[in-house]
C-alpha cells in the first residue's frame, strides 16, 4: 500500500499545482466596489460644479452591458462593459479607470483585481455596493490617446 501511495504523491501534487494555477487566472466570487463609509462620505459632499463637454471625436465607444440600469439591482452586481474602437486605434486596456460617486473616488484597482479586461471589455462579476444609489464612471484610452467616458447610475437593493 505505502508504494502505491508513494506513485500517486507525485501526481496528486500535479494536480494541485493544476487547479491552483486554474483558480489563480479566475475573478474573486465577489469584490468590495465601495464600502459603506465611502457611500455615506459621498452621499455627504456637496455636489461638485459639473461642466458638459462634448464626447472627443474618434473616442472608444463605452457599451454597459450590465447591470440593468432600468430596475433595481440586488447587490451583489454583474459589472460588464464593451468597448469599441474608433479607426484604426486599438484600445489600450491598462488605461481602464473605474470612478464612483460625486468626488470620483478612484476604485479602479479593487474592480480590476476583480476583473478580466481585455482589448473587448471588461466582465467584473459580484461587485458589492451598500443599499442605495450609486454613481459609476468607466473610462478606458485608445492607441491614439482619446478617451472614452461612460457614467451611469445604479440602483442597489436588498
Amino acid at each position: 500500500m505505502q508504494a502505491f501511495s508513494a506513485r500517486l504523491r507525485p501526481a496528486a501534487a500535479k494536480i494541485a499545482a493544476f487547479m491552483l494555477a486554474v483558480a489563480a487566472t479566475w475573478p474573486a466570487a465577489a469584490f468590495e466596489l465601495v464600502t459603506a463609509a465611502e457611500a455615506a462620505a459621498d452621499r455627504k459632499a456637496p455636489a461638485p460644479a459639473r461642466t458638459r463637454s462634448l464626447p472627443v471625436p474618434g473616442a472608444p465607444r463605452i457599451e454597459l452591458l450590465a447591470p440593468d440600469t432600468g430596475k433595481p439591482v440586488p447587490a451583489p452586481m454583474d459589472l460588464r462593459l464593451r468597448w469599441t474602437p474608433q479607426g484604426d486605434a486599438t484600445i489600450d486596456r491598462y488605461s481602464v479607470r473605474v470612478l464612483y460617486g460625486k468626488l470620483g473616488l478612484d476604485v479602479s484597482t479593487r474592480v480590476l483585481a476583480a476583473a478580466k479586461v481585455d482589448a473587448a471589455g471588461l466582465d467584473a462579476p459580484g461587485a458589492r455596493l451598500p443599499v442605495g444609489t450609486h454613481l459609476i464612471a468607466v473610462e478606458v484610452m485608445d492607441s491614439a490617446k482619446r478617451l472614452g467616458r461612460r457614467e451611469f447610475s445604479v440602483q442597489i437593493v436588498p
